[in-house]
């Protein structure tokens, strides 16, 4: 969401400093220990999944 003073200005304004910002804290609460751990889960596991795999295809090939 976007604060009505940076509305309808020529650039756009991010704040990277506060992980607070990815929700709004008037309409939801803030994300439980579940919700932080797959979101975790859902960023690693495809690199983990490549490396997995890149192992499983050079062990078979030799």
């Amino acid at each position: 969401m976007v604060a009505e003073k940076y509305i309808n200005k020529d650039f756009t304004f991010v704040a990277w400093g506060d992980w607070d910002i990815f929700w709004d804290k008037k309409r939801a609460v803030a994300p439980s220990w579940l919700d932080e751990l797959l979101s975790f889960l859902l960023g690693i596991l495809p690199i983990l999944l490549v490396a997995l795999f890149y192992s499983l295809i050079t062990a078979f090939s030799e």
